[in-house]
């Protein structure tokens, strides 16, 4: 359970650029599904898409540089 607890608080992703990123998506998914934004599920799957490639990068950019 601690552990779950531990990936919810973003605990593994130690990083404001990383944490930022995942805020980024998920703000705009709810404003999306509550209706505030008006984009198509195309529209939606491209920014996904490319917050996930972004927050990968910064992930794997932190991986590789901490040892």
């Amino acid at each position: 359970m601690n552990q779950f607890l531990s990936i919810l608080k973003l605990e593994p992703l130690k990083g404001s650029r990383t944490q930022f990123t995942i805020l980024a998506g998920l703000v705009i998914n709810i404003l999306v599904q509550i209706g505030f934004i008006h984009w198509t599920p195309d529209q939606v799957k491209t920014v996904n898409d490319f917050l996930t490639l972004i927050a990968g990068y910064f992930l794997a950019e932190k991986l590789t540089v901490s040892k």
